[in-house]
């Protein structure tokens, strides 16, 4: 008991932490442990990050709570967590939750039940507290999707994301790979929508996997993949990935030309192309080049046009708050606003390197219309040398079992 309520207490000042700081908190869990790393084990620093992370995905439920029973103890906050993610059983609940509310707690935590009492035309009130989503979020995506898949939405957005990795055919097929993961004792399945995914029941340190080292496989969600597969890149083609981040997207666009042609990777973050580089090498993808805008265009990379060019535009992530619960709570309507010029922008600066008769993918992990149909409406009225390519695609957590994207297809015309 002594060993668990010692990293209670180090979660609870984890999300206190996190919350007065502007980084990720990924990042503020990565700088501590680091920091910390000789004083917890593997299976204590999964349980404390699974316990902020959960403070932070269950917030408002946990809030609502604290304001009916004005709970005395520092435990209250994370114990809480742990009922929510269902870390914790009712006989360890009541250890640090004061015994005459504990049961009554644990039954509506675990029910995601909030403590405020609401009429049948107050809906969204209640999806907000219960599955803790900011009020403006949850209208929004009311008066889009309607009730009943706004609350199938906010509640596949509470659950964990499944573990997902994806085969690099440069290396190994599929099946080769399910089949050495299986052999090892890894529960593992093939994914519904990408030919090359693979869910895995249960997470495990894939780093230290020799076959992992190899390449011969990656951890790339679902919906990732499908929008390279979407993107369609080919052999020989010239393919330019605009915000490639740690090249997840590039190495798979590699993979399926074949190492044929080339794909250029830029990122305003340096940094994650050095990840990149370390990646390809692994992979044994040899038909990248990295660099930022301004060193491809010194290079003159980008001065014959590209045949394929992905847009995977910076923007709010509501689709990936499953992975990043604390998001949501730095979100607000007016930083959406702020995306979308940003993304218009985007689109604005790369698409005179296309050629004609080019194919232009325009992603992003947001389920908000105002940072997709609407920037692709608004691109396609300033420029209307650009059309259509089919229909938009979108993928959604509840859905899909993927994170949340959506993806446009433009051409330019000849």
């Amino acid at each position: 008991m002594k060993g668990l309520s010692a990293q209670l207490e180090t979660a609870a000042g984890l999300y206190e932490k996190a919350c007065r700081s502007s980084a990720p908190l990924d990042r503020v869990l990565s700088n501590f442990f680091h920091e910390q790393r000789r004083r917890f084990g593997s299976k204590e620093r999964r349980l404390i990050s699974d316990c902020v992370f959960g403070m932070f995905r269950h917030k408002l439920l946990i809030e609502d709570w604290i304001r009916e029973l004005e709970p005395d103890g520092p435990f209250f906050r994370a114990a809480s967590a742990l009922a929510c993610e269902g870390m914790i059983n009712a006989e360890g609940f009541r250890n640090f939750i004061e015994p005459s509310c504990a049961e009554r707690l644990y039954r509506a935590l675990t029910a995601r039940e909030p403590a405020s009492v609401f009429g049948a035309d107050q809906t969204a009130e209640k999806f907000s507290l219960k599955y803790s989503f900011p009020l403006w979020l949850v209208r929004n995506w009311m008066n889009r999707f309607g009730e009943s898949e706004t609350g199938e939405l906010l509640g596949s957005l509470n659950e964990r994301a499944p573990f997902v990795l994806r085969a690099n055919p440069l290396k190994a097929g599929r099946r080769e790979v399910m089949e050495i993961l299986l052999r090892q004792g890894h529960e593992v399945s093939a994914t519904e929508l990408s030919p090359l995914g693979i869910r895995a029941g249960k997470r495990f340190n894939v780093f230290e996997s020799p076959e992992f080292k190899e390449g011969f496989f990656e951890i790339q969600d679902e919906g990732s993949q499908m929008i390279v597969l979407e993107a369609g890149p080919r052999p020989g083609e010239i393919f330019w990935d605009a915000c490639a981040g740690g090249g997840g997207k590039t190495l798979l666009a590699a993979a399926l030309m074949k190492n044929s042609g080339r794909v250029i990777a830029s990122d305003i973050r340096t940094g994650k192309l050095e990840e990149l580089r370390e990646r390809a090498k692994r992979a044994g993808a040899f038909n990248i080049v990295s660099g930022s805008v301004r060193e491809l265009e010194k290079k003159k990379m980008l001065s014959a046009g590209v045949d394929r060019l992905l847009i995977d535009a910076p923007c709010s992530g509501t689709g990936t708050l499953r992975r990043n619960p604390d998001q949501k709570w730095r979100l607000t309507e007016e930083i959406i606003v702020q995306f979308r010029e940003n993304q218009l922008k985007i689109l604005e600066d790369y698409s005179p390197h296309l050629k004609r008769g080019g194919v232009l993918i325009y992603a992003t992990c947001s389920l908000q219309a105002e940072e997709n149909e609407e920037v692709i409406g608004s691109f396609l009225e300033r420029h209307p040398d650009f059309g259509r390519e089919g229909g938009d695609k979108r993928f959604f957590p509840h859905r899909d079992g993927t994170d949340g994207f959506f993806v446009a297809k433009l051409l330019k015309r000849p």
